[in-house]
């Protein structure tokens, strides 16, 4: 079963999903970490300070205090049809204009882009260590964001395309018999790994009721 339509059924089953770190990619990164830190250390006896400074400066002051953590409390996202849960921020659909999938250092990330009052409710319920990487995000995506934990479990395009589709479903009159209808959606983005978009053959299918085209 496609992730997208596992994750779905849960949501209308329970009300809520729990979107899973995968502890592998912490412990991974937790050595990158520890190797790139030997190097400044390795650096800094060779006399390049520079390299020095910047290797256990980044990663050994900052890398590896943030993996360890989150090894120990694993970063989850919670998902329900009102809002989405990450570290200490709820944070409301109404406050998310559009979910998107974007790559940053070579990784693909589902991110959130906030209104003006979500980018203040992500400020005050961020870790202190996360809150430092949100203002650069914004510097380099064009906007205030959330950008969700790249150590989550489950291919990032499906789960942009679901988060996409709860917060549609989120701003549109609800129809009680409005259900997943099965149909396998295929993961699609740009060439710049910004999107996603679902195939076009399926997309209506899934849109919010009242906004979808007529069928010819």
């Amino acid at each position: 079963m496609p992730d997208l339509e596992r994750w779905d059924r849960e949501l209308l089953a329970s009300g809520q999903v729990r979107l899973r770190t995968k502890q592998s990619k912490n412990l991974w990164a937790l050595l990158g970490c520890l190797g790139f830190t030997a190097v400044g250390v390795w650096a800094a006896a060779d006399g390049a300070w520079l390299v020095a400074v910047l290797a256990v400066g980044f990663f050994g002051g900052l890398g590896i205090p943030a993996i360890g953590y989150q090894i120990v409390r694993p970063r989850d996202v919670h998902v329900t049809p009102a809002d989405v849960r990450v570290d200490r921020v709820v944070l409301p659909w109404r406050q998310v204009i559009a979910v998107q999938v974007v790559t940053i250092m070579n990784q693909q990330t589902v991110v959130l882009r906030l209104t003006g009052e979500g980018a203040r409710t992500v400020d005050g319920g961020l870790l202190s260590w996360v809150r430092r990487f949100q203002g650069a995000n914004a510097k380099l995506l064009g906007g205030p964001v959330l950008a969700l934990p790249t150590q989550l479990a489950g291919d990032k395009q499906q789960m942009g395309i679901w988060l996409a589709l709860v917060h549609g479903r989120s701003s549109a009159p609800q129809d009680p018999g409005d259900q997943w209808a099965g149909d396998t959606v295929e993961p699609r983005g740009s060439e710049h790994g910004v999107g996603p978009e679902p195939a076009p053959e399926d997309h209506s299918r899934f849109m919010p009721p009242g906004t979808r085209p007529p069928r010819g």
